[in-house]
């Protein structure tokens, strides 16, 4: 199951994603990969108390961003830090399944 994370600020920088496996039984999803019955919904009440549940505890999600440097010898970037991006205000459960890489094809 893949769940959207959103910001009040615009980019790909400022949103996010988190992939949840084994959360979804087979019988759950079609063979186009929608989801079926009320597993998306009740998967979203749980992803937005969730949500809730860490701002209430004063410990709110954020996007992390990277900072890059490329390494001079082989010409590969590489992470120098991970900064604290903008805080996730919203998130959203999608209707299809999904994997770590979108590498699924959509009908």
């Amino acid at each position: 199951m893949l769940v959207k994370k959103l910001t009040p600020l615009g980019g790909k920088k400022n949103r996010g994603r988190m992939y949840i496996p084994y959360n979804l039984s087979q019988a759950g999803v079609d063979e186009a990969g929608l989801i079926t019955g009320s597993a998306v919904p009740d998967n979203q009440v749980v992803a937005d108390n969730f949500l809730g549940d860490l701002v209430a505890a004063s410990l709110p999600m954020v996007i992390a961003n990277k900072v890059l440097a490329l390494d001079v010898i082989t010409g590969k970037p590489y992470v120098t830090e991970i900064n604290a991006g903008p805080e996730v205000t919203s998130v959203i459960v999608e209707d299809h399944v999904a994997t770590q890489r979108r590498r699924l094809v959509r009908s």
